[in-house]
């Protein structure tokens, strides 16, 4: 290449407009696949630290519970 397009004859022209194509599919496509990781791997993230909530939550919940019961079963064994 490195000749100016005004100098090139039409059958090269067609064959670069042709390339030039394809690889600008090519580029969009993996930037759309880029973008699409991008926004799974924040999704992912996002549901990991939900679940982490939920579990913390779900810990807590169970450590009260059975602090309570514990209190309830020695106020029954003090009586």
């Amino acid at each position: 290449m490195g000749e100016s397009p005004k100098n090139m004859p039409e059958k090269d022209l067609k064959n670069l407009k042709s390339k030039l194509k394809k690889d600008f599919i090519t580029i969009r496509s993996k930037k759309s696949i880029l973008l699409f990781n991008e926004l799974l791997f924040a999704e992912i993230e996002y549901m990991q630290k939900q679940m982490l909530s939920a579990q913390t939550t779900y810990s807590c919940s169970i450590s009260e519970d059975s602090c309570q019961k514990r209190k309830q079963i020695r106020s029954e064994a003090a009586d």
